[in-house]
């Protein structure tokens, strides 16, 4: 069974392709490529080039029907980069007969970061962070968050930009416990975006 997770989240737009093989993932590919606003217009070329490469790893042809799982970054994370990027893979997915499942950005990086204990954050509005703690040791995770940028402990990682330590987040379906954090492939916000918000006050006029 082939898996391809596609993560249009941050400013690091990235793709990650395993390989299914007797319950044990096998990486076949990663790409990424800086996407800060711009994922509109970078999202299609860019699966378009994943694919190429892919293809030439593998020598062979790679097309989406071969995709049996597709797997969203549904944020937190950038408002719109997660819409336009959860969007463009259900129309895919849905196209094509095929399942599609969601898994938050918080949790992938944890997953991603390979540490027992940790704990994350990522900018959902200027000067707030959705924060979320690990103890994989123990199975014990915090709700998310917010907090104000100024109140952040120091040793919380920040994820979602590109001097991030861990941008490609999309490698975290390389590890077989990913799927205990899956979710329905909808955007995950913290908090209403400005745009919802204005949205649901001209509603309520």
């Amino acid at each position: 069974m082939l898996t391809l997770c596609s993560d249009t989240s941050g400013s690091v737009m990235s793709f990650t392709l395993v390989e299914m093989v007797n319950d044990t993932a096998r990486w076949l590919n990663s790409y990424s490529i800086s996407s800060e606003n711009m994922v509109g217009e970078l999202f299609f070329p860019n699966i378009k080039q994943f694919f190429a490469s892919t293809s030439a790893k593998l020598g062979r042809r790679l097309v989406p029907q071969d995709i049996d799982e597709w797997v969203s970054i549904v944020g937190p994370g950038s408002f719109t980069g997660i819409r336009i990027g959860i969007a463009a893979t259900a129309g895919i997915a849905l196209g094509l007969g095929k399942k599609h499942l969601g898994v938050s950005s918080l949790d992938a990086a944890a997953i991603v970061s390979g540490l027992e204990r940790l704990a994350l954050a990522v900018r959902i509005r200027f000067g707030e962070y959705a924060v979320r703690s690990y103890d994989f040791t123990n199975n014990i995770f915090s709700d998310v968050y917010i907090s104000k940028e100024s109140a952040l402990e120091k040793d919380v990682l920040i994820i979602g930009t590109r001097d991030s330590q861990l941008s490609c987040i999309t490698e975290a379906i390389m590890h077989g416990h990913w799927t205990s954090f899956a979710c329905e492939p909808v955007a995950y916000y913290v908090k209403r975006h400005e745009a919802e918000e204005s949205l649901a006050q001209t509603s309520n006029i």
